[in-house]
């Protein structure tokens, strides 16, 4: 039987790395391109946010309800089954997991070699052993204990959230921008609701990952009144975040800018910062794929109990 050790704010960081991850530097300039007016670009963040708070208090709902091991599992298989409920599981844990999991670990190698590694020394071997290191290091940590991964977990979501707050700051207090990028906007190619709706894709994509923490009812304590107020705490904060780094991306590179840019957080901060911009961007993301990395490291480290997979 699984020991519950995770308190309200343990949960409320899982949440907050579960869902602030690489997107948040990269879909902005998608959504900027499809949404062409700076009032529909802040209303699909906006309201995109909104909903998703909607959907992860019913996964709350669920979760709460279902306090115990393998509660997805369970879920599943008291509405469809457990056959199917088996499968998904599977699928999930060994395909999709492990697929997304070697590919975030891939860019976050990417983003940190040139800060550590000498011009020489950047080879794809050493991206490639960076990337194992880093998977190695966070099951280790998570194999020695669930409170020794949550408090892992804790550090990097909140070093997230402090470079995230940092670099809009910065943005928003900077004077090396030009103020007629605040009025800036590109002519319509489809009606406003399209563009809105074009613009969620991207938007729901950044706000996704909130569905795992329907596993995490066994392992939070007075579950039923802790985790509906760990994941609404948890949006909030994603919510901000992102409000806040958006309105950062906008005042510094406009939505022209914006739209034209691929990674528009190493953008702004090249503008801000120069050269130490790029640094500082490619340290958040090695932190954002850490943080994604802990969360499926702490499912596996579970994975010789019957954690996910049990169905009694």
């Amino acid at each position: 039987m699984i020991k519950a050790k995770l308190g309200t704010f343990d949960v409320t960081m899982i949440v907050v790395s579960l869902v602030i991850g690489i997107g948040i530097f990269r879909t902005p300039a998608m959504v900027a391109s499809v949404a062409r007016t700076p009032l529909l670009f802040f209303t699909a963040w906006g309201a995109g946010g909104l909903i998703t708070l909607f959907g992860a208090l019913t996964f709350a709902e669920i979760g709460a309800r279902f306090s115990e091991p393998g509660s997805y599992y369970k879920v599943v298989a008291s509405s469809y089954g457990s056959l199917l409920a088996f499968l998904l599981n599977w699928a999930n844990i060994f395909i999709i997991n492990t697929a997304s999991g070697a590919g975030v670990a891939l860019i976050g190698a990417e983003y940190i070699s040139p800060v550590i590694l000498p011009p020489q020394a950047r080879t794809s071997q050493n991206t490639l052993f960076i990337a194992l290191l880093m998977v190695a290091v966070l099951l280790v940590l998570n194999y020695l204990g669930i409170k020794s991964g949550a408090w892992t977990q804790n550090i990097l979501s909140l070093s997230k959230i402090i470079l995230i707050i940092f670099l809009a700051t910065a943005a928003l207090l900077s004077a090396r921008t030009n103020p007629s990028v605040l009025a800036d906007s590109l002519p319509l190619q489809n009606s406003w609701w399209a563009a809105l709706g074009l613009g969620f894709i991207s938007v729901f994509f950044s706000y996704g990952g909130y569905q795992q923490t329907i596993n995490l009812g066994a392992d939070i304590k007075e579950s039923p009144k802790k985790m509906p107020l760990a994941i609404i705490s948890g949006m909030l904060i994603v919510i901000s975040c992102y409000l806040l780094i958006n309105l950062a991306y906008w005042k510094t590179l406009g939505l022209s800018g914006m739209a034209s840019s691929k990674l528009v957080a190493a953008e702004t901060a090249g503008v801000i910062f120069g050269p130490l911009g790029d640094n500082l961007v490619s340290i958040a993301i090695f932190l954002s794929a850490l943080g994604f990395l802990n969360r499926i490291s702490q499912r596996y480290s579970d994975a010789a109990s019957p954690h996910l997979f049990s169905d009694g």
